[in-house]
């Protein structure tokens, strides 16, 4: 049997996801994504030193926001010298302005003393992980247990983009460029559903345009003839863009999709959705900060395909458990909610064949 899981963990308003496959339970290889807030990264360390894992493949640092690289820094720190880490994809300060030597960015100084001394960018030769330079997707040499890797964003443009706001982060912070962070202010609470589902989803709604988000490594994750998108917090028109060309004029097969900016409306277009072909939406965030997921990506995300969806959150919560009472009442859409089994555990979805 061939094993491939992902655990979405719970990361407050963040992502942490783990990637499990390999061919046999005893020889797995790992990869981590991002690892939410501090809370996260000291549980996450705990979890897996329990579980006696000495190695992890890959992990990627998908951008500079604190939801997805402040828990990071207290993961490294507690399994220092205990896990051995393969690569580790970030793009930090320098990768921005593609020079190869230079400081890393945001809680960043931490980061950057933590990664120095390991394979940091080894896949890209040290150079930013980012798309071709022609804008293209850029699929990456096989990762040693065989898992391929796709870069779908950040491009050139959207690196550059961020320079200007990362240098103002850090003269903010009395911090030396590459430290820095952007916050986003809290959105608002909770929308009642007053419209019907068509109508949410097409509700007209500007893209996301911060920049942090725009330098987000999405992926496209390969193994055994499944495949998972990773959205990050990635910029639509980039990640469909990309995923368009994947899909060579159709729509691209996917197994799963981890939606963009924990289900933002900004980043969860129709564009988008038509340029996939997948039932399973997986939602990491617990709606506490800014009140994702929006219920206009969600109404997109159930309208997008007419013989059905899931919809996989790894949190319950007021944002989330209201779809559950949805489900059914529109007889034009099926869709289905997942939940972790039991509070604060990891949602765990099982690709193995």
């Amino acid at each position: 049997m061939t094993v491939f899981r992902i655990e979405a963990f719970p990361a407050r308003e963040g992502d942490c996801l783990l990637l499990a496959y390999g061919t046999a339970e005893g020889s797995l290889s790992y990869i981590l994504v991002d690892a939410g807030r501090a809370s996260t990264g000291r549980a996450l360390a705990t979890e897996l030193l329990e579980r006696d894992i000495d190695h992890i493949e890959l992990i990627v640092v998908t951008h500079v926001d604190a939801d997805h690289i402040e828990g990071m820094l207290d993961f490294l720190e507690a399994v220092s010298g205990r896990i051995a880490v393969g690569d580790i994809w970030f793009n930090g300060w320098h990768h921005l302005q593609e020079e190869i030597e230079g400081m890393g960015p945001a809680q960043g100084e931490r980061l950057t003393a933590l990664v120095s001394g390991l394979n940091w960018n080894r896949a890209t030769g040290g150079r930013a992980v980012r798309t071709a330079d022609d804008g293209a997707p850029f699929r990456l040499p096989p990762l040693a247990g065989g898992m391929i890797m796709t870069v779908l964003s950040p491009d050139r443009r959207k690196l550059e983009r961020m320079i200007p706001d990362w240098e103002k982060a850090c003269r903010k912070a009395g911090l030396v460029p590459g430290q820095g962070r952007v916050e986003e202010e809290p959105r608002a609470g909770l929308e009642t559903f007053g419209a019907d589902l068509p109508a949410m989803a097409a509700t007209r709604t500007k893209d996301d345009r911060a920049a942090a988000n725009g330098t987000s490594i999405a992926l496209l994750a390969e193994y055994d003839g499944r495949r998972v998108l990773l959205g990050a917090d990635a910029h639509p028109d980039l990640l469909t863009r990309s995923v368009k060309t994947l899909g060579c004029g159709g729509r691209l097969p996917l197994d799963l999709f981890k939606v963009p900016h924990h289900g933002s409306q900004a980043n969860v277009t129709r564009d988008l959705l038509a340029a996939i072909d997948c039932r399973d939406f997986l939602i990491s965030t617990d709606g506490t900060k800014f009140g994702h997921p929006d219920e206009v990506a969600v109404a997109r995300i159930v309208t997008s395909r007419d013989d059905g969806v899931r919809l996989l959150f790894n949190y319950r919560q007021s944002r989330t458990e209201v779809w559950e009472g949805r489900t059914g009442s529109d007889p034009r859409y099926s869709f289905e909610c997942i939940f972790p089994d039991a509070p604060e555990e990891p949602l765990l979805i099982d690709l193995s064949v």
